[in-house]
């Protein structure tokens, strides 16, 4: 299983992109502090993809482990980092459930949970890996982009850039 904290969550959701999670891990956990900010807080338009994704049963919502928060407090704290309770609640699933993988786009999350030895990755990660997997081809990848923008939700231009080449990369391969 795979964690996921909001920034990837909401990017993947609002590009169209949700389902490749399902596709390449199966199962997703996010605690009950990340489907409140996306889902209950969030745009319409997360509520009705998270909502779907949580109902077909592949997207799971779990409560934050109250046992691990103290290890990820004490990283915040040492490193100066203050994360919301959703990030917070992320890392700590990940650290509970021995995840592979922790999925975020806020460079804050990441460090914190590099800090405690956890693997973590972002949303482009994920379009790249279904990319280099035959999941989606190259125009799916520029759409998916389009339209995180159109949500107003970017992603660096770096990252952009590192995507689009790939994608470029792939089309040019041929069959």
């Amino acid at each position: 299983m795979i964690v996921t904290c909001p920034t990837s969550l909401l990017w993947l959701a609002a590009s169209g992109a949700l389902y490749l999670l399902k596709e390449l891990y199966g199962t997703v956990g996010i605690p009950e502090a990340v489907y409140e900010e996306a889902v209950r807080r969030g745009p319409p338009w997360a509520k009705e993809r998270i909502g779907r994704a949580e109902k077909e049963g592949w997207l799971r919502v779990w409560q934050c482990p109250l046992q691990s928060i103290p290890r990820v407090k004490h990283v915040e704290n040492a490193l100066g980092i203050g994360l919301g309770k959703a990030e917070r609640c992320s890392v700590a699933l990940a650290l509970d459930v021995e995840t592979a993988l922790l999925l975020t786009d806020d460079q804050l999350v990441s460090v914190v949970a590099r800090v405690l030895n956890l693997r973590v990755r972002g949303s482009a990660y994920v379009i790249l890996r279904a990319l280099k997997t035959g999941l989606i081809g190259p125009e799916e990848v520029v759409t998916f982009i389009e339209r995180a923008l159109d949500a107003g939700l970017p992603l660096p231009q770096h990252v952009v850039a590192g995507i689009c080449v790939s994608a470029l990369r792939a089309g040019t391969r041929g069959p």
